[in-house]
């Protein structure tokens, strides 16, 4: 009996041993807008963030509930963000992968990280929109116009003989 008691022991203070190893994180990091999956209309996406720590820019000195972001395009050199968003301009049309992660001042990890995987789409131009004022706005309907206004009528033409050879 004493020996099943002490190897119960034995197996709780394993418990709680590994129990602490695997210690979480306590900053938090949200990726909300591209969201997994989403397709959105490119070519300039915004990449919005949020932690539980104050976000500042990076410098030499830590302080204790403070950091920054380190945002990577599709596998790209690390860009240090300051602030709840990023925009990334000129993506290509097609599928595109941001990883972010957090950082403390002076850049040292803290050991959280998200990647979002998302599809760039072309933006679409209303063809009213495109095509005002051309050879396609008169084809589409809208026929002829009366001058404006603030436009002078042109001459008439003079009657009478024609002068010359």
């Amino acid at each position: 009996m004493n020996k099943k008691i002490y190897l119960l022991g034995l197996v709780l203070v394993a418990v709680v041993l590994v129990s602490g190893c695997t210690q979480q994180s306590k900053h938090t990091l949200t990726v909300s807008a591209p969201t997994e999956g989403q397709e959105v209309t490119g070519p300039d996406v915004t990449v919005k963030l949020s932690t539980n720590l104050k976000v500042v820019a990076p410098s030499d000195k830590n302080v204790e509930g403070q950091g920054h972001f380190h945002l990577y395009v599709d596998g790209g050199t690390y860009i240090p963000v300051a602030a709840d968003s990023y925009t990334a301009k000129g993506l290509k049309t097609g599928d595109h992968t941001v990883k972010v992660e957090l950082h403390a001042n002076d850049h040292s990890l803290l050991g959280v990280e998200k990647t979002v995987k998302f599809k760039v789409k072309a933006a679409s131009v209303p063809l009213t929109t495109a095509a005002k004022g051309s050879l396609v706005e008169s084809i589409a309907g809208e026929g002829t116009k009366t001058a404006p206004k603030n436009v002078a009528t042109p001459p008439s033409l003079p009657t009478g003989k024609f002068i010359g050879k």
